[in-house]
């Protein structure tokens, strides 16, 4: 499980690095998608991108896509801006 512990070793930095977290967690999503240890550190990963954004929009985008993608996983997501 080195992509979770790298999700969390990301998620432990500060700045950019911390988006970095989402992006290495989206490249694996076919080999962990059902497993619970994925999917929370997905959703934090997207909580991190959020926090990182700069600008309303790009927070939006984080929100929406990950309210969208644990909807499909039958997950009810509440993100606020």
């Amino acid at each position: 499980m080195a992509l979770l512990q790298k999700a969390d070793r990301l998620h432990s930095c500060n700045g950019a690095e911390k988006a970095q977290g989402l992006n290495a967690l989206l490249e694996r999503k076919e080999e962990f998608d059902q497993k619970w240890q994925y999917l929370w550190r997905l959703s934090r990963a997207y909580a991190d991108a959020h926090d990182f954004a700069m600008d309303l929009a790009e927070k939006k985008s984080y929100a929406e896509n990950g309210n969208h993608r644990f909807h499909d996983y039958g997950l009810i997501c509440k993100c606020t801006l």
